[in-house]
């Protein structure tokens, strides 16, 4: 595959993921709750679908058997759970914006992670981007009189399901499988008892509202799917930047389409943190250029293997 080709697949995934949250505007009037539960049961459905297509049933099963790696799933499933249920409770409420916020300082908050619990090396430059944001985030505290909630929630379980999943060490599409798998008996046993109770929306609201509870599963599977073929054919000097595409077409539906919000303080805070995004963005293209042109090529040596430069964390959110 061409390096345009897999920029194209990871595009088409963060955009997917950028105009996520309209989807689940439409599953209307079912209730938070009762929208997560069936995202859950279809996404079991779809990942597992996808793990057999994709011939990954002996990752899986090597998942299945390890007991490490069940209770660092069980771990990021509770953190995926967290994270789905405050972005799709602030979807319903149309907060685009505080969306954007949660996954425009998540690779920031990745940089703390990283440095205090995995003990790695910050660089300067990643510091000072960290600093920027968190002027921003002070900013929009102090204009919204209390904290973003939204943007933090999301920004922290998301950053804990990536920490969690970086120590296991494992695929993306069998350990979704796994994680949502264990979900859903309470799903399930909560869409029974609402059903029978009168109170559930599957059948009562329509076909059409059907069908879209029935597509969550592949709204969460797709964008995932593009992601994974494409990523590990992209260097990392084209691949950073991107990652900011889905949270930029979050905030435009916001602000434009939606009409949320933005006073002169939002402003000043979000552009505390773009600015720092930007320094982070290039600091890591400048970092990445330089691990690359450091690597041997082909005509240097013939069994030249490519070089990991950096993993980024794959959205499922």
């Amino acid at each position: 595959m061409r390096t345009r080709q897999a920029g194209t697949l990871v595009l088409g995934a963060y955009v997917l993921w950028g105009f996520s949250p309209l989807y689940w505007l439409y599953l209307r009037p079912g209730s938070l709750v009762e929208i997560v539960a069936h995202r859950a049961i279809w996404s079991v459905a779809a990942a597992v679908a996808a793990v057999v297509v994709m011939r990954r049933l002996p990752q899986l099963r090597h998942l299945l058997l390890d007991r490490r790696l069940r209770w660092l799933l069980v771990l990021s499933g509770t953190a995926l759970l967290v994270n789905w249920l405050v972005f799709m409770g602030a979807a319903d409420r149309g907060e685009e914006v505080d969306i954007s916020l949660g996954y425009f300082i998540n690779p920031l908050l990745t940089v703390v992670i990283g440095r205090f619990v995995l003990r790695e090396a910050v660089r300067p430059w990643q510091w000072w981007a960290f600093w920027g944001a968190a002027v921003g985030t002070v900013v929009l505290t102090v204009d919204a009189r209390t904290l973003p909630v939204t943007g933090f929630g999301l920004a922290l379980s998301w950053a804990a399901y990536g920490l969690v999943k970086k120590k296991a060490a494992v695929g993306a599409v069998e350990s979704l499988a796994f994680e949502t798998a264990l979900m859903a008996p309470l799903a399930l046993g909560y869409l029974v008892v609402i059903g029978a109770r009168g109170e559930g929306h599957f059948t009562s609201a329509g076909p059409v509202h059907a069908v879209l509870l029935i597509g969550s599963g592949l709204v969460t599977i797709l964008p995932l799917l593009l992601f994974s073929a494409g990523a590990p054919r992209m260097p990392m000097v084209a691949l950073g930047p991107i990652q900011y595409v889905g949270p930029s077409i979050q905030f435009v539906i916001g602000v434009l389409f939606l009409h949320n919000e933005m006073t002169t303080g939002r402003w000043i805070g979000f552009g505390f943190i773009w600015a720092s995004l930007a320094v982070f963005a290039a600091d890591g293209i400048r970092t990445a250029r330089a691990a690359r042109s450091s690597v041997p090529t082909s005509s240097d040596r013939e069994d030249a293997q490519p070089v990991e430069t950096g993993a980024h964390q794959v959205r499922v959110g």
